[in-house]
């Protein structure tokens, strides 16, 4: 060392990887071949916990996640799995919340998904939640423990605490979540989980980046039950048909939703689109000519509003250009 002081240093192995360093530091003449044989030894033993300590962990991994499966599946009896959660040392009596997080993009374009579980369970100890990870396929499910039925507050701080994780790791990269309401009942734990596909769906065809509840999807929720109906799409283009057909029609439909999320209100809706009152103005009126659409009729009103979710739900948005 620069100071005149020896080192030894030994690395401690784990599965062929270098874990972690020993070292003992002393005057020169003080470190003798004794020294180094306990360097070489207490790696030894450091290597040896850490091994114990991860196939504790993997067991414990694996064991939670069968658990899972089997709930969702529906392969295991109600008592049984009652009895199978007090094996594995999980408490299913608080109602639990559920969530699916997704990369964006193709498989193998996206970070790995090992990576997006290993942020999932730092988020889930750093915030000291009671939760069960499961990767599944291309996703991760988390069923998190919450306070009551209500709100899933502690699943929605672990959600946003997941997407910040991801977003300062990757900030490139999109990770989706969808969000269900609290089961709480073990039986219910599968409608909490459908309710987060939902979700989870509909962030990805509304490139929405924030974790997406299923309780905040409003007319959305009412929209699924009916998704693969052509009475949809008929609809939709009864209404919204020859804006949807006019060339140039994007700003006119953003215009159009942007008109009906502000309520009619016109300076709202100008100082959202970042235009001039008079060229809302001139926009409403080409709106009112090509589809023949009375914005001053509430049921119109109403209609059209509806139409636009339609087309959202049944139309993916193009991804998102990063700044």
């Amino acid at each position: 060392l620069a100071c005149g002081l020896t080192r030894l240093v030994c690395p401690f192995v784990a599965k062929g990887m270098a874990r972690g360093f020993v070292s003992v530091v002393g005057r020169p003449g003080e470190v003798d071949a004794l020294d180094q044989l306990v360097v070489e030894h207490g790696a030894a033993a450091c290597a040896l916990e850490m091994a114990k300590a991860k196939a504790v962990s993997d067991a414990e991994k694996r064991a939670h996640g069968d658990f899972l499966d089997a709930v969702l599946t529906g392969s295991v009896p109600l008592d049984e799995l009652v009895h199978w959660a007090q094996r594995i040392g999980y408490d299913v009596e608080p109602p639990h919340a559920a969530q699916i997080w997704r990369w964006a993009g193709r498989e193998g374009a996206a970070p790995s998904l090992r990576r997006l579980e290993t942020l999932i369970n730092q988020s889930v100890a750093k915030l000291g939640l009671s939760a069960l990870t499961r990767p599944r396929n291309n996703e991760v499910v988390i069923f998190c423990a919450v306070a009551d039925a209500g709100r899933p507050e502690a699943a929605l701080r672990l959600a946003a605490a997941i997407h910040r994780a991801a977003g300062e790791e990757y900030p490139q990269q999109a990770a989706y979540c969808g969000i269900g309401r609290p089961a709480a009942e073990l039986q219910d734990w599968k409608d909490s989980h459908r309710e987060a596909a939902q979700a989870l769906s509909m962030a990805q065809r509304l490139t929405e980046r924030a974790p997406l509840f299923f309780g905040d999807l409003s007319v959305y929720r009412l929209l699924f039950q009916l998704e693969g109906s052509p009475e949809l799409e008929s609809f939709c283009r009864e209404v919204l048909g020859p804006l949807m057909d006019y060339e140039g029609s994007g700003d006119l439909l953003e215009t159009l939703e942007a008109f009906c999320d502000r309520l009619g209100n016109l300076s709202q809706t100008a100082e959202k689109l970042f235009i001039h009152r008079n060229s809302l103005l001139y926009r409403m009126e080409r709106i009112g000519q090509l589809a023949g659409i009375d914005m001053n009729n509430p049921d119109t009103r109403l209609a059209v509003h509806l139409a636009l979710k339609i087309r959202r739900m049944l139309r993916p948005a193009p991804p998102r250009k990063e700044r």
